[in-house]
């Protein structure tokens, strides 16, 4: 858990601009353009994404396609539903962690969600109602999901160097340990004295 308070999530959300018809929104769009297009959406992501030789590095970690494609279907299933909710910050968060821990690039990371975005839009049919609000709906839980996992990006990014730091800290200690003292006699050494 990241542990963000309702009043966190409600302030991030009105930075986006967030509204109450939100909800409806999202249920609009999972109706009309994500559950019935699920298969094909992920499909062209990847085709896309995969097109990119950065986007081979994940792959030669070791993860499978379509281990990645049933995680992406997982994450357009969940995709602007909930968005004041805590899982909502909670799960996003995690993907942020997640593509940190196995270093994929914060920019490869960024360009998938652009890329992501586009297809929804060219999903969203002409003749929808409340197309504009759609599009800007969309554009904002891409902008919300993307400050999260570059957040979660940071975190991991900051507890690194961290780690190196304290590391270093050591090393330096044991170092100065040793040159203080005789290796056979344990006693001070002369340039200690």
């Amino acid at each position: 858990r990241f542990g963000f308070t309702p009043a966190v999530r409600l302030e991030r959300l009105a930075i986006l601009g967030a509204t109450r018809r939100d909800n409806d929104l999202a249920q609009i769009l999972h109706e009309k353009v994500i559950v019935p297009n699920l298969q094909s959406l992920v499909e062209r992501f990847f085709d896309r994404l995969l097109s990119f030789p950065e986007a081979h590095y994940v792959f030669e970690r070791g993860y499978s396609v379509k281990g990645l494609k049933q995680i992406q279907q997982h994450y357009l299933l969940g995709f602007g539903i909930n968005i004041d909710s805590e899982s909502y910050f909670e799960q996003r968060l995690r993907v942020g962690f997640e593509h940190a821990r196995v270093r994929v690039r914060p920019s490869l990371y960024h360009y998938a969600l652009h890329l992501l975005g586009q297809l929804l839009l060219d999903y969203l049919p002409a003749d929808i109602a409340a197309r504009d609000e759609l599009i800007r709906f969309i554009l904002r839980i891409s902008a919300l999901d993307a400050s999260l996992a570059l957040e979660a990006y940071e975190n991991v990014i900051l507890a690194r160097f961290k780690h190196s730091v304290d590391t270093l800290t050591e090393e330096k200690s044991s170092v100065r340990e040793k040159m203080e003292k005789d290796s056979l006699t344990g006693l001070l050494s002369r340039k200690r004295i």
